[in-house]
This record gives structure tokens, C-alpha cells and sequence, in this order.
């Protein structure tokens, strides 16, 4: 059920969530059923109230900025925007609001990309549901958590002081915030004019990205960018397996 979102009008104030209202959660994957069943289970149970939805991470970070969650589910995988960039502007924009990542991937480089994002928490998805249930319960308590096998199969303690070392500067934080988004696009297989579409552009803008991102990145073919867009993490492989590949970079 959607409830009417509570403003928040100044990065300092706490979660807005009451006893009454329980934690506000804001549900971000691609996949249509597994995006359901977690609103379902969490509309139905006391000291949870799921204030949103989002397909993809653009919608997610629109819908983070009108209903001021508490606690972000983020699907790391997924189309136009992935869930490390969502997850980095929502963390820009919204510092208080607590992102757990959900991925159905546990390996070092995943997790630390999402914890240098600005997640607080990475939950793999076959885990059973009383651990999400816990790990949202403790994200909004302030605290971290990551999943039982993350903590059991890699040694956490180096995954997450890899991930406070600052990134080198030829890799995200090379590319701007439209950049990365222009990059996810083109690496996925989309045209000049489907980006402009999807980002609301004018195909000139996109072409003066599409150079600009080529420049920093030395990129000769869209196999670089894929390459590159693969590596930082901003498109997996079962994104890209979505679609067909297009015209090269040159």
C-alpha cells in the first residue's frame, strides 16, 4: 500500500519512520515477480511499510527522492541504470536513507564496488527471507550487514577496507554521473538515438558524451567500452546478454 510520502528537508534530520509506520522500504529489481513477491511479504507483516516500487535504477532514484525511504532494497543488476550507479546517487543525494544491496552473485569485486557506492548492507538473493527480514531491521538500526555467505565464503573484513581505499581515478569517478549513465546505454547495445530517448536528450548531447566518454577511456571499439563498463562494474553479463550488439565506437 502507498502511503503519502513525509518530507525530509535537510540532509541532518533522523528517518522518518514511526512505531506506528514501521521501517519505510522502497523495493528496486527488474524482475516483475520477485519485485512483487518482496512487496507482498513485506506489506504483511507488521514494522514494515513498502512505500515504492522501481523497475530499474533510474526509477528508483526518482521515486528515492519523492518518498524519502528509510531502508533501499537494490537489485545490482539491472537495465538503463544499474544498482551501483543508483545506489551511488541515491547515497549523493540522500546520505541517510540506508541501501542494502540484493545481487544473486557473491563474489569480492561485486561487493565492494556496492559498498564503495554507498550500500550498507549486501544480501544475496536465495537467502531465506528472516535474513532480509534481519538486515533491513539492522541497516535501519543504523548498523551494517551483509549476508551470512558473504561473511562465511570471502573475508569481510579485507572486502570492506578495499572498499574505503579510494578508486583510481581512471574508473568511475573519471566519468561524469550523465557519462556513466551514457556508458551503461551504449555498452548494453542501445543507439545514439535510443539513449537520447531513454535519457531525454538531444542526439548532439549524446554524441558529445559518446566522445567525451571514448577520450577518457581510450576506448578503440564498443568492445572496449563494454570491457570497461564490465570491469567498474556499471553492466554485468546478463544485462548485456539482453541485447543485440550494435554499430562500433569508431
Amino acid at each position: 500500500m502507498h502511503s503519502q510520502a513525509i518530507r525530509r528537508d535537510n540532509r541532518s534530520s533522523t528517518l522518518h519512520s514511526t512505531p506506528d509506520q514501521g521501517i519505510r522500504i522502497l523495493i528496486a529489481d527488474d524482475h516483475s515477480l520477485f519485485r512483487s513477491a518482496l512487496r507482498m511479504v513485506f506489506e504483511n507483516q507488521a514494522g514494515f511499510e513498502v512505500i515504492g516500487d522501481a523497475s530499474n535504477g533510474r526509477e528508483a532514484v526518482q521515486l528515492a527522492l519523492q518518498v524519502r525511504p528509510d531502508v533501499v532494497l537494490m537489485d545490482l543488476t539491472m537495465p538503463a541504470m544499474g544498482g551501483n550507479e543508483a545506489i551511488r546517487q541515491i547515497h549523493r543525494d540522500l546520505p541517510l536513507v540506508r541501501i542494502i544491496a540484493l545481487s544473486g552473485y557473491l563474489d569480492e569485486s561485486r561487493v565492494i564496488e556496492a559498498v564503495r557506492a554507498g550500500a550498507v548492507g549486501y544480501v544475496v538473493k536465495d537467502a531465506p527471507l528472516d535474513e532480509l527480514r534481519l538486515a533491513i531491521q539492522t541497516v535501519a538500526r543504523q548498523n551494517t550487514y551483509f549476508s551470512s555467505r558473504v561473511s562465511a565464503d570471502l573475508p569481510l573484513s579485507d572486502l570492506l577496507r578495499q572498499a574505503q581505499q579510494p578508486e583510481l581515478t581512471r574508473g568511475t569517478n573519471a566519468l561524469s554521473t550523465r557519462e556513466r549513465e551514457v556508458l551503461q546505454l551504449l555498452a548494453e547495445g542501445h543507439s545514439n538515438q535510443a539513449v537520447a530517448k531513454e535519457l531525454c536528450l538531444s542526439v548532439k548531447t549524446v554524441e558529445s558524451h559518446r566522445s567525451h566518454i571514448i577520450a577518457k577511456t581510450d576506448a578503440k571499439s564498443r568492445t572496449d567500452l563494454i570491457r570497461y563498463a564490465l570491469r567498474l562494474g556499471i553492466i554485468s553479463f546478463d544485462v548485456l546478454g539482453r541485447h543485440a550488439p550494435l554499430e562500433d565506437v569508431a
